[in-house]
């Protein structure tokens, strides 16, 4: 069995049909930025939900993470449309659809298509699959640097909100902060 068709890629393959390498390189691009757009935008409540409430840094760290959640959200939108409007469908609107005109039609677009399957088939097998394998490599590389950001991040919010924020406490506040007194003794 293909990898290609186990994963579902044959049906991209073949609806791609046309496209350059210059267009499946911005489509792959496209979509790569897409995805870990729409990583932040599946995280960003979850992100806003943990954001420190207290501290001197929690209203900067809020609006951090609020302005982050909403740009990649518009971003997203944004680019959906561009992806729209630079790869729409190719056939023509107006292809006759009846009679004898209409069945000359799809023949000549059959032929079309079983020579475009041809070429796209030499095609892959001089270029190995070049193309596909950088853009599983660089959904992989995206995934992962989003992974460590994450769990960096993650790390640094609970150290900031266990120990308190190094920056904008002192020492003395945040050991009272730490060992806080029930009966104000100090």
């Amino acid at each position: 069995m293909d990898g290609s068709r186990f994963w579902g890629f044959s049906e991209l393959r073949r609806a791609r049909g046309s496209l350059t390498i210059a267009e499946q390189v911005i489509l792959g691009l496209l979509e790569g930025v897409m995805t870990v757009l729409g990583f932040i935008v599946v995280v960003f409540p979850l992100a806003v939900w943990s954001v420190p409430q207290q501290g001197q840094s929690a209203n900067t760290i809020f609006y951090i993470v609020l302005t982050v959640g909403s740009v990649s959200f518009v971003s997203l939108i944004a680019l959906t449309w561009l992806k729209s409007r630079l790869f729409r469908g190719r056939l023509p609107h107006e292809a006759p659809a009846d009679g004898p005109t209409g069945y000359q039609a799809y023949l000549t677009w059959a032929e079309a298509k079983d020579k475009e399957r041809q070429a796209e088939l030499q095609l892959r097998s001089m270029k190995s699959s070049a193309l596909q394998d950088f853009g599983v490599m660089a959904r992989v590389a995206a995934l992962l640097a989003t992974v460590f950001v994450l769990l960096n991040l993650s790390a640094w919010a609970f150290t900031n909100s266990y120990y308190g924020d190094q920056l904008f406490l002192s020492a003395e506040q945040r050991w009272k902060l730490l060992h806080p007194d029930p009966w104000n003794w100090d």
